[in-house]
């Protein structure tokens, strides 16, 4: 069946490095599930966050992360752009390993999203 789409306002996991959780901010403008906007590959980006305070020697910087398009849908597109799904990886840029992934859609209850 595949895994629910995720939509602004959901969350990834939090970047362990610099213990910052992104909160998805940008999606798709003309395609929503329950009035909001589903998140697309590289224009899903999360929350911006820091590194972690206090740490003698951060990590990682100050970031935002994306679904890349490898890593959501090949056969379901939003805008042109495959839709990401609650389990996807999230990157910095397609050069850099993935630094968080997706966590279970709280906005959206009932789009489920294929391969």
């Amino acid at each position: 069946m595949g895994e629910k789409a995720h939509c602004i306002g959901d969350i990834d996991q939090a970047h362990i490095p610099c213990g910052g959780q992104g909160v998805v901010m940008r999606g798709a403008k003309t395609v929503t599930i329950a009035g909001v906007g589903v998140r697309l590959a590289i224009r899903g980006r999360n929350s911006a966050h820091a590194a972690e305070t206090g740490s003698a020697k951060p990590l990682c910087g100050f970031h935002e992360g994306f679904p890349n398009v490898s890593d959501v849908s090949k056969t379901v597109f939003a805008e042109g752009r495959g839709i990401c799904r609650s389990g996807d990886t999230i990157s910095l840029a397609s050069k850099f390993l993935p630094c968080t992934v997706a966590l279970p859609s709280i906005v959206n209850t009932f789009v489920f999203v294929g391969g």
